[in-house]
């Protein structure tokens, strides 16, 4: 295996679901549950969280991840993206790092992730000569007929001309799963516009359709934990 290394991206605010990231996830702190499956995945060698609250460091710390420091305001709010903070970590903390490390970027509350997951991912990428590998969902339908609701509540076809498409005929469409990221550590630096969704050299892996929830909504963690409850009976079978 090469050299992997996990960092968690884990600020203290979150607007819609105020402290997410050390909300009890089937018991457990999402961002340790998070920090504990990266570290039993025999992947990576070490984890690494970013943070500005003190409760996610003292938290990730007990869990065994490293926390150099605390990372500055300018990093921590809405706006901040996860490109600049890894590039942060990278030239604060990481700047020592071989050459060759990659760097594995886990969202603290990508709780659904598995031991299999992630070596699969990290085997796919290390066979490959991408820069990133980005896991991504399939659309359930196809986008070319979806509608919009306009102002007086009426059904609007963006693309009228595909309503009656056969969906064999439409081609797949995907969005970024919004779980984590593999990329190696000057392309972290190197990536354009700021996201390695824009890479030219971004490798793909579909993931089955129950093997993520980005969770936004207090609806997107009970799925979450259903999803989590299904799999953990599916292993005691």
């Amino acid at each position: 295996m090469s050299n992997f290394i996990a960092l968690v991206p884990a600020r203290g605010g979150s607007k819609r679901m105020p402290r997410k990231n050390v909300r009890p996830f089937l018991g457990t702190p999402a961002v340790v549950r998070t920090i504990r499956t990266m570290l039993a995945s025999g992947v990576v060698n070490r984890v690494v969280v970013s943070t500005d609250d003190d409760e996610i460091a003292e938290l990730a710390g007990d869990a065994g991840a490293e926390v150099p420091g605390l990372r500055p305001e300018e990093l921590a709010d809405d706006h901040a993206s996860t490109v600049a903070v890894v590039r942060h970590a990278i030239s604060k903390w990481l700047n020592g790092a071989d050459p060759s490390t990659t760097l594995l970027v886990v969202y603290p509350t990508a709780v659904l992730l598995t031991h299999e997951l992630v070596g699969r991912a990290a085997d796919r990428f290390i066979e490959s000569d991408a820069d990133f590998l980005i896991p991504v969902l399939r659309y359930p339908h196809p986008v070319e007929r979806r509608l919009r609701i306009s102002e007086e509540g009426l059904l609007v076809a963006d693309e009228p001309q595909h309503l009656r498409s056969r969906t064999q005929d439409l081609e797949p469409a995907f969005h970024d799963a919004g779980q984590f990221y593999i990329g190696r550590l000057q392309a972290w630096m190197d990536a354009q516009n700021g996201s390695p969704l824009q890479s030219p050299r971004a490798l793909a892996m579909e993931l089955p359709p129950d093997a993520a929830v980005d969770i936004d909504e207090p609806q997107h963690w009970e799925l979450a934990e259903r999803r989590a409850r299904a799999m953990r009976a599916e292993q005691m079978e």
